[in-house]
């Protein structure tokens, strides 16, 4: 009887870990913050964001964010805005898929590139069943704190998986000539590379049987046939 009780309250709990796990929160622009400085649009293009996501903008006295629609966005219109905070440390929840727009207060900021166009599609995270092989949580979430989301665009993956490597291990990934077997920090997720990219693509669709390894250098592997990864 008693273990009758705790299954569905462990379920409950694996649910809510994994959903929990599969959201995102992303400062904008990283450490360089909400700047007009910083490039936003080049911060914001290999990133996927989905619901349940947040946007933290961190940005000193002299800036502001506010909400706009599509055309203040264009036009950097300040003065007719949907929501705005000057707090230094703003965050905007994004609980449904569409397209949300921000812009600096200061109009020449947002004309100097303060602005930022944010896509929202809908979390296509969904749990495994409890007890499945391959079920286990940390694969659910991709790789939380690094920046990198699941993604169904298997290039913007890649370029995504590609950048990461390249700013954070200050080295490339060779796609194209050598098969690897890598490592993602702090979940340790074995990542493969191969000329094809179907490696990659089913990774980052969590479509992998790829196990949790202790690794944490890149590697190279012997090459061998796509066909072990599917």
């Amino acid at each position: 009887m008693g273990n009758n009780l705790l299954l569905p309250i462990t379920a409950a709990f694996l649910l809510l870990h994994c959903l929990r796990c599969s959201a995102t929160v992303y400062t904008i622009g990283d450490s360089s913050g909400w700047d007009i400085s910083t490039d936003i649009d080049s911060w914001s293009n290999d990133k996927t964001f989905s619901t349940g996501d947040t946007l933290l903008f961190q940005y000193s006295q002299y800036h502001s964010v506010s909400e706009v629609t599509e055309g203040n966005y264009k036009g950097c219109n300040t003065t007719n805005v949907l929501q705005s905070s000057n707090n230094g440390n703003t965050t905007f929840a994004l609980t449904s898929p569409g397209e949300r727009y921000f812009i600096c207060g200061n109009r020449l900021h947002c004309l100097g590139g303060m602005k930022l166009h944010v896509h929202v599609v809908e979390n296509q995270t969904v749990p495994g069943p409890v007890g499945a092989p391959s079920a286990q949580p940390e694969l659910a979430c991709l790789a939380r704190g690094t920046g990198i989301r699941a993604t169904t665009d298997m290039k913007k993956g890649i370029k995504a998986l590609r950048r990461r490597y390249t700013a954070d291990e200050k080295r490339s990934i060779d796609f194209t000539t050598r098969l690897y077997r890598a490592t993602l920090t702090p979940l340790k997720l074995t990542v493969r590379e191969s000329a094809n990219g179907i490696a990659e693509g089913k990774f980052l669709m969590h479509r992998t049987k790829q196990t949790v390894l202790n690794q944490q250098m890149l590697q190279p592997a012997n090459k061998q046939s796509i066909n072990t990864y599917s």
